[in-house]
């Protein structure tokens, strides 16, 4: 049977998603967790969406989110609460936080400090003003859906943020931001890009930003090296995968990639 075919028996789906095949290649169990929707979104893919919302819908960038300001929250607590050494650690303060997230997930919203919105405001205001913004990448903005694209032994499916006929994707860095370029390996983005690429033919702009005033932005672009980079690490998830769903254990944590070299 075909890779596709075995996820739909496995899981009720016969795509994969970039998400699903960079955890698969950090660990099967996570992967498996992931297919059977046990996670939820990490804290850069909160990042990414808040710049996107402020640079693309820009007149109304708090659409989606259920924005949350947790210093009121901490003045709405008990005194003895609000005295603590450290209030945002109490178990009062972690009950209210949790209420609040629930009520953001029983809306549809994206639940974000107002300390991070306020962030992603001012990153985006300081990016707007580099060169390669105003002269690259200004142009139209739309998101772009593929489903049951074939990309080597799998199928498919994502949504990409196009802006100028170009792939955008948002990044963050405490670190400098011309330093990051070890994480397009680290981090699997060279095998997102390849999948990318080719499920709908463009190249790809990383947009990495300082977290630090001045907020200083770096632009990397895919080439060549870092498509047959992502292309050869595919390849080795993807049979991983078939061989972890061909042998399938009754716990996924005692599966072990191994292999002779």
């Amino acid at each position: 049977m075909s890779l596709s075919t075995d996820l739909n028996t496995k899981y009720g789906r016969s795509y994969l998603t970039f998400e699903d095949v960079d955890r698969a290649q950090k660990d099967i169990s996570v992967f498996d967790d992931g297919m059977n929707g046990n996670l939820s979104s990490s804290e850069e893919e909160v990042f990414v969406q808040l710049m996107q919302s402020q640079l693309i819908n820009p007149d109304n960038p708090e659409n989606g989110f259920f924005i949350v300001d947790e210093d009121e929250v901490v003045e709405g607590m008990t005194s003895a609460s609000k005295n603590a050494s450290a209030p945002k650690e109490t178990l009062e303060f972690e009950r209210e936080i949790n209420t609040l997230k629930q009520q953001a997930e029983d809306k549809g919203l994206l639940y974000v400090t107002k300390a991070e919105f306020d962030l992603s405001n001012t990153m985006a205001t300081r990016l707007k003003k580099s060169f390669t913004w105003q002269n690259a990448l200004s142009g139209q903005h739309f998101g772009e859906i593929f489903s049951s694209s074939t990309v080597d032994s799998g199928t498919f499916s994502g949504e990409v943020n196009t802006i100028s006929g170009s792939i955008v994707s948002f990044k963050q860095t405490p670190n400098e931001a011309d330093e990051w370029e070890s994480e397009i390996s680290s981090k699997n983005y060279d095998m997102e890009a390849y999948i990318n690429y080719m499920a709908t033919g463009k190249s790809t702009y990383w947009i990495v930003q300082e977290t630090t005033a001045p907020y200083l932005a770096a632009f990397y672009k895919s080439g060549t090296t870092i498509l047959n980079a992502g292309k050869t690490k595919l390849g080795v998830v993807l049979t991983n995968i078939q061989d972890f769903l061909d042998d399938y254990p009754t716990d996924p944590d005692e599966y072990a990639y191994s292999k002779t070299l």
